[in-house]
């Protein structure tokens, strides 16, 4: 994954050197598989490369949501502050609800994408901001983790984030 992110960043370079242009990249999930602080880090790295050096239009999509704290998140107007005053914030949203098969239908015709398992749908919609909260459990749920694991889970995410564990 490090390799295609090297190659992605020297390709834009060499193309804004050569064109003059700014280069579009599209990045998705740039330092998974590292440890969450490499990770962060290198996702800031490369963001900030591919924006002040390489002056490169960038669509970025992570899972690192400290980033925003990172590049100055405003949360009034969904963008970054000072050097990242260009950059804007937009995520996806995941809203889990008991629904009919009928409300689903209605749901996905009204230009939601929606994700059926059973009486449960996800709506995935994007909007401007920054989300906090990847829905893991609620994926893991979806793929069939069994109900005593997604307890666990639970519990534990909720010893991490009250700083228990």
């Amino acid at each position: 994954a490090l390799w295609c992110v090297r190659q992605a960043v020297e390709e834009a370079t060499q193309r804004s050197t050569l064109m003059g242009d700014a280069v579009q990249v599209l990045l998705d999930e740039l330092g998974r598989g590292t440890s969450p602080i490499d990770g962060l880090a290198i996702a800031y790295a490369a963001l900030e490369h591919l924006t002040h050096a390489n002056r490169s239009r960038t669509l970025f999509a992570t899972h690192y949501h400290r980033l925003g704290q990172l590049l100055g998140y405003r949360e009034y107007d969904s963008r970054g502050t000072g050097e990242w005053e260009g950059v804007e914030f937009w995520c996806t949203d995941v809203e889990e609800s008991e629904v009919s098969e009928t409300a689903s239908l209605q749901v996905a015709v009204a230009e939601r994408f929606c994700v059926s398992v059973g009486d449960c749908a996800n709506l995935h919609a994007i909007r401007r901001g920054l989300n906090n909260d990847s829905a893991g459990l609620v994926v893991a749920r979806l793929a069939g983790m069994p109900a005593r694991s997604i307890l666990t889970a639970q519990r534990i995410r909720e010893q991490v984030l009250n700083g228990t564990i």
